[in-house]
Parts: C-alpha cells; structure tokens; sequence
C-alpha cells in the first residue's frame, strides 16, 4: 500500500495519484477539467439537498436530473461509465 518503508511522509498510492497533478503542495487541483466537473456536482447535490429538505418535488425533480447530467459529465472526464451505463452493469 505504501510506496517506501519509511514511517514518515508516506502516502497511501491512491493519494500519490489524486495528487499527480498538483502544480503546488500546498495548493488543490482546482484547474484541471474533472476538478471542476466534480464541484459542479458537488453544487447539484447541496441544491438537491435543499430541495429535498423543503420537500419540494418539482424543485427535487430539476435538481436531481441537473446533478446526474453534473455527474455524467465528471465521469466521462475522468474516463469512467456513465451513470445509465452504471446502472445496466
């Protein structure tokens, strides 16, 4: 699971590959395509949420088609099935 045996600075591989593309330590991706992608969804899903809690079903309808059209597109950026796809397998 870790890279080296020191018991220091060592990061699982998942995190060493969520962070490949950091232009700074100190600083998140926010630039790159899926990072922006996955916070558009991110929103959709807080606005779901409000709607839900207002038990509002027009509102909980738009929001839930608008996140998974979100999610969608987060998939295929980074390479994974659709969501419809997803659900088939």
């Amino acid at each position: 699971m870790f890279e080296h045996s020191c018991t220091h600075l060592c990061v699982p591989r998942t995190d060493l590959l969520s962070n490949a593309f950091r232009t700074s330590s100190t600083k998140a991706p926010d630039a790159l395509p899926s990072v922006q992608k996955w916070k558009k969804f991110a929103k959709e899903i807080e606005l779901l949420k409000r709607a839900l809690a207002k038990n509002d079903g027009g509102k909980v309808l738009a929001a839930y088609k608008n996140a998974e059209e979100k999610l969608d597109a987060y998939l295929d950026a980074v390479e994974l099935p659709s969501g419809m796809e997803l659900k088939q397998m």
